[in-house]
């Protein structure tokens, strides 16, 4: 039986409710192995899912983490 290490998704809920969207990423996150998601979907944007700093904007040919595109004090 071969097991995946990583798993990469793309756009997996671009036909989902988001909070069916939401579940899902629930169930990939258990998995043991490293899963990257992409989505449109900011519901999924949120600490019940994961830690900001593993959350990604990609605009204008940039990428950043979440914590980096706010200012904080």
């Amino acid at each position: 039986m071969t097991v995946a290490s990583s798993v990469f998704i793309d756009e997996f809920d671009a036909f989902y409710h988001f909070k069916l969207a939401f579940e899902v990423c629930k169930q990939l996150y258990n998995l043991n192995c490293q899963v990257f998601t992409s989505s449109h979907n900011t519901y999924l944007m949120t600490n019940d899912l994961l830690r900001p700093d593993c959350i990604f904007i990609i605009a204008n040919n940039i990428i950043k983490a979440l914590v980096d595109c706010t200012k904080r004090t």
